[in-house]
């Protein structure tokens, strides 16, 4: 269960080792793509009269235009997501680094044994992610948006 503190202009989300969704009122593509920062799954952007930060163990934004995974290399939960149910992904730039040189690595199989093929990322500190009927060999992967440190990505199943 993640926690929120409170202060006149500032709001800060932070997670723990289980799994932390944070409920986001809105789209998340409404916020303006230069107006957030990432640093190793870390999140921070400018609201209209507040600051917002995001912490690195929160594994999931449910917006109203979707779930957002929060990909970095830091998180140790795990989870799933069905990614038929408009699946973003937020990846950090040390967890894609991750990816390229074998530190975060990813399989295919049939996690749930439903017959489809799901994708299923382990990362180095541990935490595993599986993108479920989400095969990442034949998948289509849409660059939506950069930040400074990350880059939003529609899965799109």
């Amino acid at each position: 269960m993640y926690q929120r503190y409170d202060f006149p202009e500032l709001s800060i989300f932070v997670g723990d080792s289980e799994v932390d969704e944070l409920l986001f009122t809105g789209s998340w593509q409404d916020i303006p793509i230069d107006s957030i920062g990432a640093v190793d799954g870390n999140y921070i952007w400018q609201g209209v009269e507040q600051t917002f930060a995001v912490s690195y163990e929160i594994d999931v934004i449910q917006a109203e235009d979707g779930w957002y995974l929060n990909l970095n290399t830091r998180y140790t939960s795990q989870y799933f997501i069905d990614v038929s149910e408009a699946g973003y992904a937020i990846v950090s730039d040390e967890w894609a680094r991750g990816l390229l040189t074998g530190a975060t690595t990813s399989s295919v199989e049939d996690v749930n044994e439903d017959g489809v093929l799901d994708t299923v990322f382990t990362n180095s500190s541990g935490g595993q992610t599986q993108l479920r009927s989400f095969n990442i060999g034949t998948a289509e992967i849409a660059v939506v948006g950069t930040y400074d440190g990350a880059v939003l990505v529609d899965l799109i199943a």
